[in-house]
Protein backbone atom coordinates (compact mmCIF):
# COMPACT_ATOMS: atom_id res chain seq x y z
CA UNK A 1 0.00 0.00 0.00
CA UNK A 2 1.29 3.26 -1.07
CA UNK A 3 1.66 6.36 0.86
CA UNK A 4 -1.19 9.01 0.58
CA UNK A 5 0.34 11.81 2.45
CA UNK A 6 -0.78 14.00 -0.78
CA UNK A 7 -4.23 13.27 -0.48
CA UNK A 8 -4.48 13.57 3.38
CA UNK A 9 -2.76 16.67 2.97
CA UNK A 10 -5.32 18.20 0.57
CA UNK A 11 -8.28 17.06 2.20
CA UNK A 12 -6.57 18.90 5.85
CA UNK A 13 -6.55 22.08 3.72
CA UNK A 14 -9.85 21.60 2.30
CA UNK A 15 -11.01 21.34 5.94
CA UNK A 16 -9.51 24.08 7.02
CA UNK A 17 -11.44 26.46 4.40
CA UNK A 18 -14.18 25.45 6.24
CA UNK A 19 -13.45 26.08 9.74
CA UNK A 20 -13.27 28.99 11.17
CA UNK A 21 -11.84 30.00 14.57
CA UNK A 22 -14.47 29.03 16.88
CA UNK A 23 -14.91 25.43 14.89
CA UNK A 24 -11.14 24.86 14.63
CA UNK A 25 -11.36 25.35 18.34
CA UNK A 26 -14.23 22.30 19.38
CA UNK A 27 -12.45 20.71 16.55
CA UNK A 28 -9.16 20.85 18.22
CA UNK A 29 -10.14 20.04 21.32
CA UNK A 30 -11.37 16.63 20.45
CA UNK A 31 -7.86 16.10 19.20
CA UNK A 32 -6.05 17.40 22.40
CA UNK A 33 -8.77 15.11 24.42
CA UNK A 34 -7.60 12.29 22.45
CA UNK A 35 -4.02 13.07 22.50
CA UNK A 36 -4.23 12.92 26.24
CA UNK A 37 -6.28 9.79 26.87
CA UNK A 38 -3.80 8.25 24.82
CA UNK A 39 -5.67 6.97 22.14
CA UNK A 40 -3.77 8.95 19.47
CA UNK A 41 0.23 9.49 19.99
CA UNK A 42 2.38 12.36 18.43
CA UNK A 43 4.85 10.79 15.32
CA UNK A 44 7.93 11.67 16.42
CA UNK A 45 9.85 14.08 13.69
CA UNK A 46 12.82 11.51 12.89
CA UNK A 47 9.36 8.90 12.20
CA UNK A 48 7.45 11.42 10.16
CA UNK A 49 9.02 11.09 5.97
CA UNK A 50 8.46 7.34 6.79
CA UNK A 51 7.53 5.60 3.52
CA UNK A 52 5.22 2.33 4.85
CA UNK A 53 2.80 4.44 6.17
CA UNK A 54 -0.94 5.41 5.54
CA UNK A 55 -2.75 8.46 6.58
CA UNK A 56 -6.60 9.01 7.56
CA UNK A 57 -8.42 12.00 6.09
CA UNK A 58 -10.67 13.30 8.02
CA UNK A 59 -13.71 15.94 8.35
CA UNK A 60 -15.93 17.67 10.98
CA UNK A 61 -19.88 16.40 11.48
CA UNK A 62 -21.15 19.39 13.18
CA UNK A 63 -24.41 18.55 14.83
CA UNK A 64 -25.56 21.77 17.23
CA UNK A 65 -28.46 20.38 18.40
CA UNK A 66 -27.26 16.86 19.99
CA UNK A 67 -24.58 17.03 22.89
CA UNK A 68 -21.74 16.16 21.32
CA UNK A 69 -21.96 19.10 18.77
CA UNK A 70 -18.82 18.50 16.71
CA UNK A 71 -17.73 14.65 15.61
CA UNK A 72 -14.42 13.61 13.96
CA UNK A 73 -14.71 11.42 11.37
CA UNK A 74 -11.88 9.24 9.66
CA UNK A 75 -12.16 8.14 6.11
CA UNK A 76 -10.57 4.91 5.97
CA UNK A 77 -12.00 4.56 2.27
CA UNK A 78 -10.05 7.50 1.03
CA UNK A 79 -8.74 6.58 -2.70
CA UNK A 80 -5.68 8.57 -3.30
CA UNK A 81 -6.21 7.50 -6.88
CA UNK A 82 -8.28 4.94 -9.07
CA UNK A 83 -4.98 2.75 -9.58
CA UNK A 84 -4.14 2.75 -5.42
CA UNK A 85 -5.13 0.47 -2.59
CA UNK A 86 -7.16 2.22 0.18
CA UNK A 87 -6.60 0.91 3.95
CA UNK A 88 -10.06 -0.63 3.73
CA UNK A 89 -9.37 -2.48 1.20
CA UNK A 90 -5.93 -4.37 2.26
CA UNK A 91 -7.70 -4.95 6.00
CA UNK A 92 -9.93 -8.22 6.85
CA UNK A 93 -13.05 -6.81 7.43
CA UNK A 94 -13.66 -9.73 9.52
CA UNK A 95 -17.17 -12.25 10.12
CA UNK A 96 -20.28 -10.79 10.55
CA UNK A 97 -20.69 -11.66 14.10
CA UNK A 98 -24.07 -10.28 14.67
CA UNK A 99 -26.78 -11.75 14.96
CA UNK A 100 -30.45 -11.43 13.52
CA UNK A 101 -31.77 -8.77 14.75
CA UNK A 102 -35.21 -9.92 15.43
CA UNK A 103 -34.05 -12.59 17.01
CA UNK A 104 -32.81 -10.70 19.41
CA UNK A 105 -35.47 -8.97 19.56
CA UNK A 106 -37.58 -11.82 19.69
CA UNK A 107 -35.45 -13.56 23.23
CA UNK A 108 -35.31 -10.11 24.76
CA UNK A 109 -39.04 -10.37 24.82
CA UNK A 110 -39.33 -13.44 26.32
CA UNK A 111 -37.47 -12.78 29.95
CA UNK A 112 -38.85 -10.74 32.71
CA UNK A 113 -35.78 -8.52 33.04
CA UNK A 114 -33.45 -7.54 30.71
CA UNK A 115 -29.85 -6.15 31.06
CA UNK A 116 -28.52 -3.41 28.73
CA UNK A 117 -25.20 -1.69 28.44
CA UNK A 118 -23.20 0.80 26.60
CA UNK A 119 -19.83 1.14 26.16
CA UNK A 120 -18.49 4.54 25.79
CA UNK A 121 -16.08 5.23 22.82
CA UNK A 122 -16.44 1.51 22.03
CA UNK A 123 -13.97 1.03 19.50
CA UNK A 124 -11.56 3.67 20.97
CA UNK A 125 -11.32 1.51 23.70
CA UNK A 126 -9.16 -1.15 21.36
CA UNK A 127 -5.24 -1.21 21.39
CA UNK A 128 -3.74 -1.53 18.46
CA UNK A 129 -0.38 -3.22 18.01
CA UNK A 130 2.56 -0.75 17.82
CA UNK A 131 3.56 -2.47 14.43
CA UNK A 132 0.33 -1.14 12.98
CA UNK A 133 -0.14 2.35 14.24
CA UNK A 134 1.74 4.00 10.97
CA UNK A 135 -1.04 2.55 9.08
CA UNK A 136 -3.88 4.76 10.77
CA UNK A 137 -1.66 8.48 11.02
CA UNK A 138 -3.41 11.53 10.01
CA UNK A 139 -2.64 15.07 9.99
CA UNK A 140 -3.16 18.04 12.29
CA UNK A 141 -2.53 21.66 12.77
CA UNK A 142 -0.21 22.28 16.18
CA UNK A 143 -2.22 26.00 15.96
CA UNK A 144 -4.70 27.50 14.27
CA UNK A 145 -3.87 30.30 11.46
CA UNK A 146 -6.00 31.37 9.36
CA UNK A 147 -3.49 30.69 6.50
CA UNK A 148 -2.85 27.58 5.72
CA UNK A 149 0.02 28.02 4.31
CA UNK A 150 1.19 29.63 8.35
CA UNK A 151 -0.32 26.52 9.56
CA UNK A 152 2.10 24.16 11.33
CA UNK A 153 1.14 20.49 10.52
CA UNK A 154 1.58 17.92 12.88
CA UNK A 155 1.44 14.03 12.35
CA UNK A 156 -0.32 11.79 15.00
CA UNK A 157 -1.07 8.17 14.73
CA UNK A 158 -4.06 5.67 16.47
CA UNK A 159 -2.88 3.76 19.58
CA UNK A 160 -6.60 2.66 19.62
CA UNK A 161 -8.74 0.88 16.49
CA UNK A 162 -10.32 4.06 15.31
CA UNK A 163 -14.08 4.67 13.62
CA UNK A 164 -13.67 4.30 10.00
CA UNK A 165 -11.59 1.53 9.30
CA UNK A 166 -13.24 -1.73 7.71
CA UNK A 167 -12.41 -3.69 10.90
CA UNK A 168 -13.79 -1.88 13.63
CA UNK A 169 -17.30 -3.70 14.46
CA UNK A 170 -15.55 -7.22 13.88
CA UNK A 171 -12.96 -6.64 16.35
CA UNK A 172 -14.98 -4.76 19.08
CA UNK A 173 -17.61 -7.78 18.69
CA UNK A 174 -14.87 -10.61 18.58
CA UNK A 175 -13.41 -8.98 21.96
CA UNK A 176 -16.51 -8.30 23.63
CA UNK A 177 -17.66 -12.04 23.04
CA UNK A 178 -14.55 -13.24 23.83
CA UNK A 179 -15.24 -11.65 27.56
CA UNK A 180 -18.35 -13.23 27.90
CA UNK A 181 -17.18 -16.41 26.88
CA UNK A 182 -14.54 -16.05 29.39
CA UNK A 183 -16.01 -15.48 31.94
CA UNK A 184 -19.78 -16.81 31.46
CA UNK A 185 -19.76 -19.32 34.28
CA UNK A 186 -18.80 -16.25 37.17
CA UNK A 187 -21.94 -14.21 37.11
CA UNK A 188 -24.77 -16.36 35.68
CA UNK A 189 -25.31 -18.88 38.75
CA UNK A 190 -25.61 -15.87 41.76
CA UNK A 191 -27.14 -13.34 39.24
CA UNK A 192 -30.25 -16.29 38.75
CA UNK A 193 -30.85 -17.36 41.75
CA UNK A 194 -31.03 -13.66 43.22
CA UNK A 195 -34.12 -13.28 40.99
Amino acid sequence: MENNYALALGRLRSLHQKLDAEAFSEYDSIIRAQLQEGIIEKVESNEEKRKEAYYLPHKAIFTPEKTTKVRVVYDGSARPSKLKNLLNDVIYKGSNLLENLVAIFLRFRFHRIAILSDIEKAFLQLLIDESDRNYVRFLWFDNYSPLFASSKIVVYRFARVAFGIIASPFLLYAIIRHHIMTNQGKFTSKFLKAF
